[in-house]
């Protein structure tokens, strides 16, 4: 896709249960571009987000058994320096709706961005639905990918 071939910051998430999975992207983005994963911050309910260089040293098991960057290994970064956003579901629709776990975690994050950047959302085909429910408060993807296809929804 030409928007992530011109990003230089990316971020990505770590695939947790039945998501897309997300190690192999990672290794091969961390070669040519900047990489950036939420960290779970259950206290505050938000996703603080850090620069990962090296994935198999820097990662530790997380919040909700995602994988985290290690403490030693927190580079902050603002979420206004990204300039392409990978978010996981349970399911998508053809809108962009975008259906999670129900903590409203990466909904909170996207709703501070500040300037134009895309979101996408990862998924596979049997999770697109014509019509998942949402509110005003769920922010929409621009894309969602899938194993078949490449969505644009906005």
């Amino acid at each position: 896709m030409a928007e992530y071939k011109r990003a230089k910051i990316v971020m990505l998430y770590s695939g947790k249960g039945k998501e897309v999975q997300t190690e192999k992207l990672i290794k091969i983005a961390l070669k040519e571009k900047r990489v950036v994963l939420p960290i779970t911050n259950v206290e505050k309910r938000i996703l603080e987000l850090s620069e990962i260089k090296d994935y198999d040293l820097e990662l530790k098991i997380g919040t909700f058994n995602i994988l985290e960057p290690k403490k030693e290994f927190i580079r902050p970064i603002e979420i206004d320096s990204l300039d392409l956003i990978v978010v996981p579901g349970v399911s998508f629709d053809y809108r962009g709706n975008r259906l999670g776990y129900g903590y409203a975690y990466y909904d909170k994050l996207l709703a501070t961005v500040r300037r134009r950047i895309p979101f996408i959302g990862l998924a596979f085909h049997f999770q697109l639905q014509h019509r998942v429910p949402h509110s005003r408060y769920d922010i929409p993807m621009h894309f969602v990918i899938t194993e078949k296809r490449i969505i644009k929804c906005r």
